[in-house]
């Protein structure tokens, strides 16, 4: 055997092992996965049967020995847990301490002077119905719901910047901020409110604010972007986007999870029910919405003004069709125009705007000239040319874009000028001179 034979059969072989060692290693880390997600599953079920994960489920107040204090179900809870660390429930308290509790617990600010006057001896008298009628009035004032919103602010993060590294003033953060201030006092239900703020854009039947004006579910899903950097588009900046995906999963998570998805970005949550693979499982779900400005107006906000516009446009369009109609436009109007406006012949700004107008005046002789060849690079279009043989009349549906080519003869001599002439026809919008429904026609180039 030749040298070279065994070193290539060495060769072979040493490839051979690597490759049997790429799989053992395959192998392994298949059986690494395997063990790691069944470790799991068996955490998972245990973590499953914690209380703070199980449903609520309709239970017995507990036994307590003064039966009297209660007044509530929930009173009872409360009197057994006092009981159980042998403490005495504390004595009821006044009228006057009442008022300012509340106050300050629903609408942040002092009692009014007014209550502070009446309601001691009111509750005096009837401490039930007092309390009753204090709750309803201070839930009735516009206080209530700026109160309670910055409770939520707080837990959405809410800010009038979007801070990062630069503190760049967030536009139309105050929406959101009166979106909730309003859902408050308006007493919206929190099943609604947790919809529009998850998915308010996908709602069949939105809530709309007809004294607002607004379409108010597509406000809720501004608390995605609160607090958050978005100088120019995010994903220009490598890391910076991926920060903001893990900083809207953990506003969503803590909100409407009561957990700390965003510890499971780097492995398997170390305390919550929670896998690396539902982390980015919920960041798929973010990454892939694309963000882009809305209109919050309600449906129909400007349907008056818009049906007033309407009949407003189309008289403007009859109008403007009788003036057309009206108006010489004769081969010879325009020389007749420049010769009574010779200020239009002056130049001004770039350029020469105003030689054309100055070629039109030069002597010289303009003369008529026979079609011979005549078509339009849309297919839809019709061109067809008057008895006249250099009139050329456009029908059929209207492109966007179109080139009409026209080939003629002039006879001997030389030619230094064209002149193309847009004629009115009562066939067309408001009577041209274009196709368009308001008879605007735009000419790009001639040549």
């Amino acid at each position: 055997m030749t040298g070279t034979m065994k070193k290539r059969r060495m060769e072979a072989a040493g490839i051979a092992l690597a490759m049997a060692l790429h799989l053992f290693q395959c192998v392994a880390a298949e059986a690494g996965a395997d063990a790691a997600a069944e470790a799991w599953k068996e955490e998972l079920a245990a973590r499953s049967k914690w209380w703070s994960l199980q449903p609520p489920k309709a239970t017995n107040p507990p036994d307590v020995g003064d039966k009297d204090w209660a007044a509530e179900p929930v009173d009872r809870f409360v009197l057994a847990g006092l009981e159980e660390g042998r403490l005495k429930p504390a004595p009821p308290a006044e009228g006057r301490v009442l008022l300012r509790r509340l106050s300050f617990v629903l609408t942040g600010l002092p009692p009014d002077p007014q209550w502070v006057e009446r309601f001691p001896a009111e509750f005096a008298r009837d401490p039930d119905t007092a309390l009753a009628r204090l709750v309803d009035a201070l839930l009735a004032t516009p206080q209530f719901g700026e109160r309670i919103a910055r409770h939520w602010m707080d837990v959405v993060r809410y800010t009038d910047t979007y801070g990062y590294e630069w503190d760049i003033p967030a536009k139309g953060s105050w929406e959101y901020r009166d979106y909730l201030i309003r859902a408050f006092n308006d007493d919206v239900g929190f099943d609604q409110l947790i919809r529009e703020q998850v998915a308010g854009d996908l709602l069949p039947r939105p809530r709309i604010n007809r004294f607002a004006g607004v379409n108010e579910s597509l406000i809720g899903p501004m608390f995605y972007h609160l607090g958050e950097h978005r100088h120019g588009s995010s994903l220009a900046f490598n890391g910076i986007h991926q920060e903001m995906i893990d900083n809207k999963i953990d506003a969503f998570s803590k909100t409407f999870l009561a957990m700390t998805v965003a510890c499971a970005r780097c492995h398997d949550h170390k305390l919550d029910a929670i896998s690396q693979r539902d982390y980015y499982a919920l960041a798929g779900v973010f990454m892939t919405p694309r963000w882009m400005p809305r209109s919050i107006d309600a449906p129909d906000q400007y349907e008056s003004e818009i049906a007033e516009l309407k009949a407003l446009r189309a008289e403007i369009r009859g109008r403007l069709g009788e003036l057309w109609r009206k108006l010489d436009l004769g081969p010879g109007t325009l020389r007749k125009w420049l010769a009574a406006h010779p200020e239009a012949l002056r130049s001004e700004g770039d350029g020469d705007p105003a030689r054309p107008f100055r070629e039109l005046l030069k002597s010289g002789r303009w003369i008529d000239v026979e079609a011979r060849e005549l078509r339009a690079s849309a297919e839809a279009a019709e061109l067809e040319i008057e008895s006249d043989g250099r009139t050329v009349f456009a029908k059929g549906p209207v492109p966007e874009k179109d080139v009409y080519t026209l080939r003629f003869r002039t006879g001997a001599g030389s030619v230094s000028q064209l002149r193309l002439e847009a004629l009115t026809h009562e066939s067309l919008g408001s009577g041209g001179p274009g196709r368009t429904e308001h008879g605007n026609c735009v000419l790009s180039r001639i040549r």
